[in-house]
């Protein structure tokens, strides 16, 4: 799967900007959330570059962070929601994965959601949240949850992986470990190709993310290796800091630079003659 190049005040798909080492990560892009981008916030993925609405996010929402050498994350307690516009989550049993680079210190018994999308109905949501200091991804009336504490307030890379046909083929990582199943209800996924909503539940936005800073989050449209896992881990901002590992002149920046440019976003470099 391309992804975009950055030119003058146009976005176009360029598959140029695959380079090797990350290029497992970019085919799958099913949709990125970057929250350094700030207010001026833009997603990109499969599907080309599309805006998201905000509700009750204001200043506050924004987060000055050295993290990963960002500048910017998002203090989800200072926000309602985000909803994607022009683009439907993956519907059905399709493979996939939730990837989420956050810190919280969420404990509540009930789930805080992260992402998710679908109706309300058996199978057909899919969910991915922290409940009772884990995490937890559900299919309405099925779930898996983990037994990893979670909420210690430390940055970590967080996945859901999904390949299979009932929920309890659900996966979780915490920083490339397994987190082993704590508890379950089975449920065979059929997901609805619906709006993606952030930070609160996708039909419900009353219950709504707490008490966590969020870097990125992403969904891919395959089930990633526990090698491609580990490697993510090792460097959980790599695939967004693409250098010209190959000599052909292509290359993006790393992730610093001043809050709210598109620094993170892929660039072409001329060869030089």
């Amino acid at each position: 799967m391309p992804i975009l190049l950055k030119k003058p005040r146009k976005w176009v798909f360029s598959p140029a900007l695959v380079t090797p080492r990350w290029s497992w990560f970019w085919k799958g892009v099913d949709v990125a959330f970057p929250f350094w981008e700030g207010a001026g916030l833009e997603i990109f993925g499969s599907f080309g570059k599309s805006a998201i609405t905000t509700h009750g996010i204001g200043a506050s929402g924004w987060h000055h962070s050295s993290v990963g050498g960002i500048w910017r994350t998002i203090d989800v307690s200072a926000i309602d929601f985000f909803t994607v516009q022009n683009h439907k989550g993956i519907s059905g049993a399709a493979s996939r994965a939730i990837i989420v680079y956050a810190n919280t210190t969420i404990s509540e018994i009930g789930s805080n959601y992260i992402v998710g999308w679908g109706p309300d109905t058996a199978g057909n949501a899919y969910r991915f949240a922290f409940n009772d200091g884990n995490l937890r991804t559900e299919a309405s009336s099925g779930f898996v949850q983990g037994s990893t504490s979670v909420n210690d307030g430390e940055w970590h890379l967080f996945l859901s992986v999904f390949e299979g046909s009932n929920i309890t083929d659900v996966v979780h990582y915490v920083d490339a470990a397994v987190d082993s199943t704590g508890s379950s209800s089975a449920v065979a996924l059929d997901t609805t190709a619906d709006d993606i909503k952030l930070f609160a539940r996708p039909d419900n936005d009353s219950l709504s993310l707490r008490d966590t800073d969020v870097a990125y989050v992403a969904v891919l449209n395959f089930a990633p290796t526990r090698t491609q896992i580990k490697q993510l881990s090792h460097d959980p901002f790599g695939p967004f800091r693409m250098v010209d590992e190959v000599g052909d002149g292509i290359i993006t920046t790393a992730p610093v630079g001043p809050v709210g440019t598109d620094s993170l976003i892929p660039i072409l470099k001329r060869r030089r003659r």
